[in-house]
């Protein structure tokens, strides 16, 4: 990815170190349960967790950008999206790929085209069997096809 002027980042945003800052308003937060079938979406959430957060001073995220499931380590899931969305945050269970530069932003179409490959997803299911990604196997692992 770094060749095509793209890096990667996890999430920086643990919610269940933050429960005193989710709130039904503020900065949205994304969980990877907010990524399916290649959008962003908004199922209604479980338990304690909210779609937003006040008062976390972190930098906040920014599209346009690919958000990709980062996994748990126990099922071989492989969602991802293209968004645009503007001033969010996103959970350590979500990896983030956007470019270094304004130039570099066609190579998300292209990673995007990659990761709607059959290819890619042989490749995960054969390297990655946990479904499992860190940021650094994304930034130098992955294939582009």
């Amino acid at each position: 990815m770094s060749a095509l002027g793209l890096g990667v980042k996890t999430g920086s945003i643990v919610w269940n170190q933050v429960k005193d800052h989710l709130s039904d308003e503020g900065t949205l937060l994304l969980y990877s349960n907010n990524i399916t079938s290649g959008e962003v979406t908004f199922p209604p959430l479980r338990g304690e967790k909210k779609q937003y957060v006040t008062g976390i001073t972190k930098p906040t995220l920014s599209g346009p950008v690919i958000l990709i499931e980062r996994g748990y380590g126990n099922t071989p899931r492989f969602h991802f999206a293209y968004t645009e969305l503007t001033n969010f945050y996103a959970e350590n269970h979500i990896n983030v790929i956007y470019p270094r530069s304004a130039e570099a932003i066609d190579s998300l179409r292209r990673v995007m085209t990659s990761l709607q490959d059959d290819r890619t997803a042989q490749w995960i299911r054969w390297c990655v069997p946990s479904g499992s990604m860190s940021s650094t196997e994304l930034e130098t692992l992955l294939p582009i096809f």
